[in-house]
């Protein structure tokens, strides 16, 4: 066969014309920002930007999507994505077409329905080229479903005040808190933290305690209780934790409360000891305490108990003395009958006996005094006296009246002077003016 030099010429001129129409005449240039799998793609953004990135997918998710984000692009330049399963072998590919200018920035993306691998579960492959150049290669694991998300409660930390070892007085407050994370993948619901069976049954009061709530995976809660001390002595109660009303935990609790520490730093009382206590007077009884304590001792008083005899006039009321300060109590008896008595002094805090005594009182007559004596004696001396005169003057008659004086006679007077008649009290003449 003959061939034609000019034939082979125009030949060899259309394939070099043909290779130039489809492959660019310069490289290509770019920089890659990311490649990564994620769960969505938010192209409300620009550049589109990915959602919910991650390498682990369930056969039970819908998508898996693909994103390159190359920047500062100097085209000609091509895009391909190659996807491989578990085994090694070409799922499929996805070109992009040929970008042929200068670009800041191009997002290139790919997805995968999850629905037509998902009988192939492992780890897959994706490799990016830029016109048949590897650029970069990522791998994503898809997993058949496993089990439902729970709540998972981890303990970050629980404190209790007066912290443990250091005494819990009478009226004093138990503070509990308890931070709590959900580090599982589900809402835990009805959180709560209880107080309970607590032994003996009276003496402690819960008296406030947080409601139960919701805690989001990875957040913090934090649950208070707040346990009263009414009564001294030993209690033993259980602390729980509820999740949905179901118990997740609980935790022995040992609580001793301890009484006050009320000192009495001195007392007086009037009248004094070994002075007389007369029938009618007052006896003014002053107790100093002082809280040794490192709570405030709440509602301290001293109550007397008084036999017949003995009658309690005044008493302080019940009040709160703060730690290291020093109180006032003043007690006011009358004796009202003469005796020997034994009075029965305690000392309370929230109506609890904290200590106890005797009073031994002694309640005398009051004497009689020397000008008392004197007095009655003198009284007596005149009553006889007078008696005595009744008893003479009945044996002698009655003295006759005495006649009234005469009447005073009428002087008049004149002025040596003038001869004129002048009052009997003027000291001047009224008709000449001559001095009387």
């Amino acid at each position: 066969m003959k061939i034609f030099p000019s034939l082979i010429l125009f030949l060899l001129v259309a394939s070099t014309f043909l290779a130039a129409a489809q492959q660019p005449a310069t490289a290509w240039e770019a920089k890659i920002k990311y490649f990564v799998t994620c769960k969505g793609i938010d192209n409300s953004k620009r550049p589109p930007v990915p959602v919910g990135v991650t390498d682990s997918f369930s056969t039970t998710d819908e998508t898996v999507h693909i994103l390159l984000h190359l920047e500062n692009v100097k085209g000609p330049i091509k895009v391909t994505f190659k996807v491989f399963d578990p085994g090694g072998e070409l799922f499929g590919q996805r070109d992009s077409g040929w970008d042929k200018g200068d670009y800041k920035w191009i997002v290139y993306p790919a997805s995968i329905n999850v629905a037509n691998i998902k009988d192939r579960p492992g780890e897959w492959t994706v490799e990016a080229y830029a016109d048949g150049q590897l650029l970069q290669t990522l791998k994503f694991m898809l997993s058949p479903p496993g089990p439902p998300p729970v709540p998972k409660l981890e303990v970050l930390s629980l404190t209790q005040t007066p912290a443990e070892g250091e005494p819990l007085y009478l009226g004093g407050t138990l503070t509990i808190k308890l931070k709590l994370r959900n580090s599982g993948g589900a809402l835990a619901e009805g959180v709560l933290l209880t107080f309970e069976d607590i032994t003996p049954a009276e003496g402690l009061a819960v008296v406030k305690a947080s409601p139960a709530k919701n805690l989001a995976p990875n957040e913090d809660g934090e649950w208070i209780l707040e346990v009263k001390a009414n009564k001294p002595g030993k209690y033993a109660a259980v602390m729980r934790l509820y999740l949905a009303g179901e118990k997740v935990d609980e935790l022995p609790w040992t609580i001793v409360v301890s009484p006050p520490k009320l000192v009495i730093v001195d007392a007086t009382q009037t009248p004094a000891k070994g002075e007389p206590f007369y029938v009618g007077d007052t006896a003014t009884l002053k107790y100093f305490l002082k809280n040794e304590g490192e709570a405030v001792a709440r509602s301290v008083e001293i109550d007397v108990e008084l036999p017949e005899g003995l009658k309690l006039v005044e008493a302080t009321a019940a009040k709160d003395l703060p730690p290291g300060a020093v109180g006032e109590w003043t007690v006011k008896i009358k004796a009202e009958k003469e005796g020997e008595y034994e009075a029965a002094v305690a000392l309370y805090s929230m109506g609890v006996k904290i200590d106890e005594g005797t009073l031994p009182v002694t309640v005398s007559s009051r004497p009689v005094s020397n000008l008392t004596l004197i007095a009655g004696i003198l009284g007596i001396v005149a009553a006889v006296a007078v008696v005595v005169a009744l008893v003479r003057r009945r044996g002698k008659p009655a003295p006759a009246e005495a006649p009234p004086p005469p009447a005073p006679r009428e002087v008049k007077r004149f002025c040596a002077n003038c001869g004129a008649e002048v009052p009997a009290d003027a000291t001047y003449c009224p008709n000449c003016g001559a001095p009387q």
